[in-house]
């Protein structure tokens, strides 16, 4: 057994890597009916996902077992988690940068990408539009930190 620290959803999540048996116990992670809820901003959780990504790469993950949703199985179906993960951040972060540039609040820009389509969208079992917006506004303070760290919206 394998204990990986796993940030993003919260600062104290685990996930469970049983070796021998390729297997990821993957916690509040890596879902196939809901998007990452993020409690800090989707850098965090993306380094969460990249790290593991070689150890997918490498064959020794062939199976995940999230907190909610399916099993997946297999290389494919694994790989399909992660990348929808990856994709949904991405989205929010150029959704977010390009909402920040154009001078927009914060919860302007939790308005603006609100229709944006994501896993779990119409679900009604989890408040995911709730989580969704709540992502955006982690996303923007990190931008906002981040831009103003460098001098401004245009980095200089």
């Amino acid at each position: 057994i394998v204990l990986r620290s796993a940030p993003g959803h919260c600062a104290t999540q685990l996930n469970v890597h049983l070796p021998e048996q390729r297997v990821l116990i993957a916690a509040d992670m890596l879902s196939d009916i809901e998007i990452p809820a993020l409690e800090t901003t989707p850098e965090v959780y993306r380094a969460t996902l990249d790290a593991l990504m070689p150890i997918v790469e490498g064959g020794a993950i062939e199976t995940i077992v999230p907190g909610h949703g399916t099993i997946a199985h297999g290389r494919d179906q694994v790989l399909a988690r992660f990348y929808a993960d990856l994709d949904y951040l991405d989205a929010i972060e150029r959704g977010v940068h390009g909402a920040w540039l154009a001078g927009l609040s914060a919860e302007a820009t939790a308005d603006k990408l609100e229709p944006m389509e994501y896993s779990g969208k119409h679900a009604t079992e989890y408040p995911t539009a709730e989580i969704h917006r709540e992502n955006v506004l982690h996303a923007f303070h990190a931008s906002a930190a981040a831009a103003e760290a460098d001098g401004g919206p245009s980095g200089s």
